[in-house]
């Protein structure tokens, strides 16, 4: 998706695609719920967009680099209750001017070189991780 948009994702079920969810550089507020991605390069691709995310009961697996890239967006974050299993990255939000709320969710990166659970470099604004397990091999938490 492009463009001005306020979407509600709720129970699908992608599998074997390049993007699971993909809205490159849209405003608007965001809902990705009780949806399901495997086997994707990305789970939820979402750089460049403004406007507040909610990702809530979602399970984000075997994607090749990231659960959730976020690079470069504005507005509130809040992934819960939400199971993230990726190669490379678990969330990757870098140079982000958006906050940031993890709840209740378990982040799994397998890369035996450069894995990072949450990456957050050059965030400018806050972030909460409260009751989340991060298992990387690497890094779990750059900021």
């Amino acid at each position: 998706m492009a463009g001005t948009a306020e979407a509600t994702v709720t129970g699908f079920a992608v599998r074997n695609y390049r993007f699971g969810v993909a809205e490159n550089g849209t405003s608007g507020d965001w809902t990705v719920t009780d949806t399901t991605v495997i086997a994707a390069d990305v789970g939820v691709y979402a750089p460049n967009t403004t406007g507040d995310w909610t990702i809530e009961s979602a399970a984000v697996s075997s994607t090749t680099y990231s659960g959730v890239f976020a690079a470069r967006t504005t507005g509130a974050w809040s992934v819960q209750n939400t199971t993230i299993k990726s190669r490379q990255q678990g969330i990757h939000a870098v140079e982000t001017n958006a906050s940031w709320t993890v709840s209740g969710s378990t982040i799994s990166v397998t890369a035996d070189r450069n894995a990072i659970g949450v990456d957050a470099r050059s965030a400018s604004e806050g972030w909460s991780l409260d009751d989340v397990t991060i298992d990387s091999p690497g890094i779990e938490v750059a900021e």
